[in-house]
Order: C-alpha cells, then sequence, then structure tokens
C-alpha cells in the first residue's frame, strides 16, 4: 500500500526512480510495446518521445530483453548534449545497427533543428510536427529506417490503458480478497475496486469520457490518480482517528487530488448533473438496499448535515447505485461538450463553430450559415471595443477535419483521441485552417459571458491571422463579379452594428 500511495508524488513515479520488481508490476501492456518491439528488431533509429511522464523509459526498459543485442539503447537522451545525440544516430546509421532513444519532445525538437543539414535530422522533424492525417491524406513518410514513437498520441485515458492500470495499481497494493472491510478504508477502497466489476466498469467509463474531451494525461497521471482513489494522500490508519482515515474512493476521486487530471475529472463531478428522481430519493434517504450494488450499511439521517451527507450519496451513487451513472454524454462543462461534438466525425461540421466565431466578437449574433470577418486595427497595446467587416464567407465553402493517424502510427495508438479540429476553406491546405481547440474553444465561449478583455492574447492572435487568409479568398472572389462594397462597423460591448456602404470613387461611407 505504501508503493501504491508514493505514485500520486510526482518524483516516485518517474521510472528511472523505481526498482525493476516495481517497474515489472506497473507495467500496462498496450500495443506500442509490439509496435516498439518490432521496430527495433527491423534495425532502425527509434525515438521514444513525448512530455515528462509519459512513460517513455519506462516503456523501453520494460520491452528492452524484446531487442536485438546489437542495438544501443540511450535511456538519459535528456541529460546529453545535442552533439553527442547526434554523432550516435550519425554512428547507428553509418553502421547500421539498431539505436533506440527515450528523448523528450522539447528536446527532440532542438535535436533535429541543430542537426538540420543531416537528411535524417529533417526526416525526424518531419514526423514529429506532421504526423497527422486529415480527411485520408498521405504525406511522404520519409526515410524508412527512421521511426518516431510520439507517447503525446497515446490515449491513456482509454479502456485498453484504464482496466489494466487499475489491476496493476490493485496488484501492487498487494491486497488479498480476505481483506475484511471493517478495516482501514484504503484497504477497503481496494477491496471494492477488485471486487465490484460495476463500480470499476463506472470509473473506467468516466476517465474515458474526460480523454474523449481533449484532456491528455500522461501515464504517471493516470497511476497517481488511480493511487489517490484508493489511498488518498494520507497514511493509512485504523479507524477512530478523526481527520486522519482516507476517504471512501468515490470521494477522492472528486476531492483532494492536485494536478491537471484531477481538474479535468472534477468537472464531470455527478455532483453537477442534475437527476431529478434519484437526487430526491438520496436528499430524503428514501433509496433502499437493493437499489445499491454495493453494501455499505445503514446510513443515519442527522439534522443540519443534510447537505455534506448529500454530496457523498451522490457521488457514491454514481458507482454504486443501481440508477446511479446516468448519461456521461451530458457530462462535464460547455467546453467539454463542443469538444466531443466537433470532433466526432458524424456530427462534425463548421456551422457549430462559425457560430461561435460570430458570437466572439458579437453576443447577438446568431448566424451559423455566414462567418463575418472581423477585423480591427489598433494604436497601442490596449484591447480595443470595435471591429470592421468587409468580407463574408458562407458556410457552405466551409469545412471541418478531425486528424486521424497514419497505418503506421494507428498501429501503436488504436485508442488514439483527437485534441484539436481544423476548420478550414475548401480551398487552403489544412496547415492554413484554423486549429481548434480546448483552448481556443475556452475563448470562443468565455467571450460570450466576459468583456473586450476576454477577446486578446493568443486565441484572438491566432483568429485574425485566420481571417487575414480567408479574406484574401473572399476579396478574389469579389473582382470576378464586382459589387458596390458594404462594410460593417461593430462595438463588441454595447453589440450595436452599423452598416455602411463605401463609395469607392470619393473614397467616403454613404448609407446604403
Amino acid at each position: 500500500m505504501d508503493a501504491v500511495r508514493a505514485l500520486y508524488r510526482a518524483a516516485a513515479a518517474v521510472a528511472e526512480h523505481h526498482a525493476e520488481d516495481t517497474i515489472v508490476a506497473l507495467h500496462v501492456p498496450t500495443p506500442v510495446d509490439d509496435v516498439l518491439a518490432a521496430e527495433v528488431a527491423a534495425g532502425r533509429i527509434v525515438f521514444v518521445t513525448g512530455n515528462p511522464g509519459d512513460g517513455k523509459t519506462h516503456l523501453i526498459r520494460r520491452t528492452r530483453d524484446r531487442f536485438p543485442r546489437s542495438v544501443e539503447v540511450c535511456l538519459d537522451a535528456n541529460e546529453r548534449s545535442n552533439d553527442d545525440l547526434a554523432h550516435m544516430v550519425d554512428a547507428a546509421l553509418a553502421q547500421e545497427h539498431g539505436l533506440v532513444m527515450a528523448i523528450n519532445e522539447g528536446i527532440l525538437v532542438d535535436l533535429s533543428g541543430m542537426a538540420r543539414p543531416r537528411a535524417w535530422a529533417a526526416d525526424v522533424r518531419q514526423k514529429l510536427l506532421r504526423a497527422l492525417r486529415y480527411e485520408g491524406g498521405q504525406a511522404d513518410d520519409g526515410d524508412p529506417r527512421i521511426c518516431v514513437i510520439d507517447l503525446n498520441l497515446r490515449n491513456t485515458l482509454g479502456r485498453e490503458v484504464v482496466v489494466p492500470a487499475i489491476d496493476r495499481v490493485l496488484t501492487l497494493a498487494g491486497l488479498g480478497e480476505e481483506c475484511p472491510p471493517g478495516t482501514w478504508r484504503a484497504a477497503r477502497n481496494a477491496q471494492i475496486l477488485r471486487e465490484e466489476a460495476d463500480v470499476r466498469e463506472r470509473l473506467v467509463d468516466l476517465l474515458d469520457t474526460v480523454g474523449r474531451s481533449g484532456v491528455h494525461a500522461t501515464m504517471r497521471d493516470l497511476l497517481g490518480f488511480l493511487a489517490y482513489v484508493i489511498c488518498g494522500d494520507r497514511s493509512s490508519c485504523p479507524p477512530g482517528q478523526p481527520g486522519q482515515e482516507t476517504q471512501p474512493y468515490y470521494v477522492n476521486a472528486f476531492e483532494g487530488g492536485a494536478g491537471p487530471l484531477f481538474d479535468a475529472v472534477r468537472r464531470f463531478d455527478p455532483l453537477w448533473r442534475p437527476m431529478p428522481l434519484l437526487d430526491d430519493a438520496l436528499w430524503r434517504h428514501t433509496d433502499v438496499a437493493r437499489d445499491w450494488l454495493v453494501a455499505n450499511g445503514v446510513e443515519v439521517r442527522r439534522p443540519g448535515e443534510e447537505e455534506p451527507a448529500f454530496v457523498r450519496r451522490k457521488r457514491r451513487a454514481y458507482f454504486e447505485h443501481r440508477s446511479g451513472r446516468g448519461d456521461l454524454e451530458l457530462a462535464g462543462g460547455d467546453v467539454d461538450l463542443v469538444f466531443r461534438e466537433m470532433t466526432d466525425r458524424r456530427r462534425a461540421g463548421p456551422r457549430r463553430l462559425i457560430g461561435l466565431l460570430n458570437r466572439f466578437f458579437d453576443r447577438t449574433d446568431t448566424a451559423e450559415d455566414m462567418l463575418h470577418l472581423w477585423a480591427t486595427h489598433r494604436y497601442d497595446a490596449r484591447p480595443t471595443r470595435y471591429v470592421a467587416a468587409r468580407w463574408h464567407v458562407p458556410a457552405l465553402q466551409m469545412r471541418v477535419l478531425v486528424p486521424e493517424l497514419p497505418p503506421q502510427v494507428a498501429a501503436a495508438f488504436p485508442s488514439y483521441r483527437p485534441d484539436h479540429v481544423i476548420l478550414t476553406h475548401k480551398d487552403l491546405t489544412p496547415g492554413e485552417g484554423l486549429i481548434v481547440d480546448r483552448t481556443l474553444l475556452e475563448a470562443l465561449l468565455g467571450a460570450q459571458v466576459g468583456g473586450t478583455s476576454a477577446r486578446s492574447g493568443e486565441p484572438r492572435a491566432r483568429i485574425a491571422a485566420f481571417f487575414d487568409r480567408l479574406a484574401r479568398i473572399a476579396r478574389r472572389e469579389w473582382l470576378a463579379t464586382p459589387s458596390a462594397p458594404q462594410v460593417q462597423v461593430l462595438d463588441m460591448d454595447a453589440g450595436q452594428r452599423v452598416v455602411l456602404g463605401v463609395d469607392v470613387d470619393t473614397g467616403s461611407f454613404v448609407r446604403p
């Protein structure tokens, strides 16, 4: 149990700090294991990259016994100079022996830039920065001897990872089935997750829904979350010592844990999802024992404690009540709901995003069939409240592209979930489109309730650059069939809009 609790502490979750038996106990087999082993066995130069905590070193250490003896393994690329790493790759290519290297993504980008005169450096950069495909398009796969496995593309919140990860954490806890329910709370949490298939399934569904909402979690994040669900962040001690005993797992899942994954899961707290009939029964304690999947003793209704009791019972009900799961497709905040809609290929379309972009500037604009290309001029660093639009693009000319993995990468990450889509014009390439991710969605939705300041910063600059590209297309089409120009001027804070004609001959505005 101490080993499980240590997973919540970031330093202890780094693979380099684990003993070999812990590495074995924690390893979650996924298809990327087989892809890595196959690429290395074929004598290729394999860069295993990603963010800190994605499990690069852990993956290599766990599959190393499947590598040929001639393969060189570098587990400390982040600690070496670019010159040393470049010479290592050069030697492997010249001597035609395999090489596998664990390297953070930022450092790999720096390495490929420093080694730019070498042919392999351009190939690494291409495979790293352009790993995704849109509408089935295929780019040049480059040198077959170079392989980049980017663990950023692994969906650690998908079923194929979460299910075995729960098993691994419970195995590491070392608790047998004879552990009685009246002992330490951490043991009880582990016992329920081990024995109650329905509870485990709902935990898996919860994390899968979080993953489909554009949230990326590292393997360290996932293991730390599962460890906290079981143990919290306190030492296990017998019941009867108030304030020190670990909370029930259904409380730990939504309270107390620190980190991006915990913050994401809290957006899906069942407390924020109304279920009127169930909520009424939980509040008034009119539920009966047969309504619950897990026996938990008799709960006494104490006057004055109705609200905290309801919070705990509502969270417990998600996991343990027969009617508690509800519809997870409706769970989460507005950004989560819109993100899942726009990345669903069956529902992805430009109209919803066009409406959000229009309302980013004018909160009263309900149009989704026409995108207004608002622009502004600024003479100082202060955000302006006035914008103007000369050009407009019909929704029929726009498209939404959902990224997908090419076949050779998809084999390693079969449960890949997109973290963005691209809104673009039919005459633009994917690279010229607008990348719509959670950051941009938060800005689009936030601007509908905020003032001018909510429309500033990087998202505004991203939108402005995209509008510039669209305006060039709209102007080209207008020149083919010119008409009397009109300009809309908008006060974003007041929501007031004025339409003016333009007299080109006199260079003046006129009422249309």
